[in-house]
């Protein structure tokens, strides 16, 4: 009768060292994606400010008829971006920073902010399509 040979139980020092490892290097990829995001992050917000002067040029040259009105109607999108879209993006990295931090080690936190890179680099190069 054939006997299947018995593993020798791992000791805990083995154990505790391989999760330790496994964990260290899930923080590191998750603090790289961290860094990633908040650089695209930056990126994105010109994206959108593009994007919306590009679609605000199109109503408003052919709404007004003074190109005076047009270029200050621009422009005030423009600040009215700069000044929305500042506060939300420092609000928003300031509080992604804080919440992925306490979350470091997580398998989430790294489905999270690849979905959210996706979603930047999908608004970066909607931008490069449209307003080239």
């Amino acid at each position: 009768m054939y006997h299947w040979p018995v593993m020798p139980k791992p000791d805990r020092k083995y154990i505790l060292s391989t999760a330790r490892a496994q964990s260290v290097l899930a923080k590191l990829i998750n603090l790289l994606l961290l860094l990633l995001t908040a650089v695209a992050t930056f990126f994105c917000f010109f994206a959108i400010q593009e994007l919306l002067l590009t679609a605000a040029a199109y109503l408003i040259y052919h709404g007004m008829d003074s190109t005076v009105r047009q270029r200050y109607a621009l422009i005030t999108v423009r600040n009215v971006w700069l000044i929305g879209g500042g506060v939300l993006l420092v609000g928003l990295t300031i509080g992604g920073f804080d919440y992925f931090f306490k979350r470091l080690a997580q398998a989430r936190t790294r489905k999270a902010l690849l979905l959210i890179l996706l979603a930047e680099v999908g608004i970066i190069a909607l931008n490069w399509v449209v307003a080239g």
